[in-house]
C-alpha cells in the first residue's frame, strides 16, 4: 500500500482511498489520512460549511485538523490541487467546554479596572463581527474541539443561534453576513452501550453540522503500512504481531469485554515499536502493558495477557498483579 507524500503533484495523483501524510506540526507526528477525507474538509473549509469530525478516541481527528489549519502549507498544497482559490486562512479556536451557561456563548459579564461590570462578546461573538462580510477576503474557521463535551441542552441550543450563515444578535439588532465562515467541530463520545457513536448531539445541532467526516481506526494492512513510516527500522514481524493485538483489542471490545482498554492507537503501537529497539533486553509482556495496554485494569489483565501470549509467541506468567523490585508489573 502506497502512502503519497504531500506536493501538488503527489495529491493529484493520488486515488481517491490513497493514504495522504500531511506535513507535521512541530514537535507531531505526521497525520496519515485517506485523501477524500482531506478533500472534503478542505473543500468544507474553502465553502464555509459547517463540519463535524467524529469517531473513536485515537484515530487522529484533532491531529488531523490543526495540521490542516495551523500549517499553511498543507491547507494551500491541497487548495492547489483541488483547483481552489488560495486566500488567507483565519482560524478561531474556542472549548465549549469553558462555557458555564448558554449565556456566556453570546457575552461574559466582567469587571473593568474601575470595577464596573460590563458585558463583553464572547470569543465566537467576536470572531462572527470580525468575520462580517468578509467573502472573498479570506477563509475562516470556527473550531469547536471536543464539540461533545457541550452536555448541556442548553448550551447547544445557543450554539445553534450562531451556527448560521446569518447571525441576528437581538441585543444590538445587528444581522451580520458570515456565510463564508466554517464551523469545525470533533467529537468521539460514545453512547450507553459504551460502543462509538456519531450522534451524541443535541438533534438540532447536529442538523446544522452539515458534513459528517468520520475516522475510523485503519485496517491490519494500512496500519502496517502507517506504522513502517512511523518506526521504519522496527522488526516486520513485531510490527505485524502488534498490529494483530491492537486490533484483536478492538474485536474484544466490540464484543463488550476489554473495555477497561481504550481502543489501541497507532501512536500506542508506535511507542511499543520503539520501545522494543532501544530496549531490546526488557520483555514483550512488560513493555506492552507500558504502552498498548497500559490503561488495562487488574480483572482484563489474564485475557490481554492470553491474547498477547498468543499472538507474540511468549508465556503469560501471572495476571500481571505482581510486582518486581522495580514497581513494574511482573508478567
Amino acid at each position: 500500500m502506497k502512502i503519497y507524500e504531500l506536493t501538488q503533484e503527489n495529491y493529484s495523483n493520488a486515488g481517491y482511498s490513497d493514504l495522504v501524510r500531511l506535513e507535521p506540526l512541530p514537535g507531531q507526528v505526521a497525520p496519515i489520512v485517506e485523501r477524500w477525507k482531506l478533500d472534503l474538509m478542505v473543500a468544507g473549509i474553502v465553502s464555509g460549511s459547517r463540519l463535524h469530525v467524529s469517531g473513536p478516541t485515537g484515530t487522529a481527528k484533532t491531529l488531523t485538523i490543526r495540521s490542516l489549519v495551523y500549517r499553511p502549507s498543507n491547507f494551500e498544497t491541497i487548495c492547489r490541487a483541488l483547483g481552489l482559490p488560495l486566500l488567507p486562512l483565519t482560524v478561531y479556536s474556542c472549548q465549549i467546554g469553558r462555557f458555564d451557561g448558554p449565556s456566556e456563548i453570546v457575552f461574559r459579564r466582567t469587571a473593568t479596572k474601575r470595577g464596573e461590570i460590563v458585558d463583553e462578546d464572547s470569543i465566537l461573538v467576536k470572531a462572527l463581527k470580525e468575520q462580517d462580510g468578509r467573502r472573498g477576503q479570506n477563509y475562516a474557521v470556527i473550531l469547536l474541539p471536543e464539540l461533545g463535551r457541550a452536555l448541556s441542552e442548553a448550551i447547544q441550543g445557543a450554539l445553534v443561534e450562531l451556527i448560521s450563515p446569518t447571525v441576528l444578535l437581538d441585543s444590538e439588532r445587528r444581522l451580520l453576513l458570515v456565510d463564508h465562515v466554517c464551523w469545525l467541530g470533533d467529537s468521539n463520545y460514545a453512547d450507553t452501550t459504551g460502543e462509538y457513536s456519531l450522534v451524541k448531539l443535541d438533534e438540532a445541532l447536529h442538523r446544522r453540522l452539515s458534513i459528517a467526516v468520520e475516522m475510523f481506526h485503519p485496517g491490519e494492512e494500512q496500519e502496517c503500512a502507517i506504522l513502517k513510516t512511523l518506526v521504519a527500522e522496527s522488526d516486520p514481524e513485531e510490527l505485524v504481531r502488534i498490529v494483530r493485538l491492537a486490533s484483536d483489542v478492538r474485536k474484544a471490545r466490540a464484543e463488550r469485554s476489554l473495555l477497561s482498554l481504550p481502543p489501541p492507537s497507532l501512536d500506542g503501537c508506535a511507542q511499543f515499536l520503539k520501545m522494543r529497539r532501544m530496549l531490546p533486553h526488557v520483555q514483550v509482556e512488560t513493555l506492552a502493558f507500558s504502552t498498548v495496554l497500559s490503561s488495562c485494569a487488574p480483572a482484563d489483565r489474564p485475557k490481554a495477557g492470553d491474547m498477547l501470549a498468543k499472538i507474540f509467541g511468549v508465556t503469560a506468567r501471572s495476571s500481571g498483579s505482581e510486582k518486581g523490585d522495580d514497581g513494574v508489573s511482573q508478567l
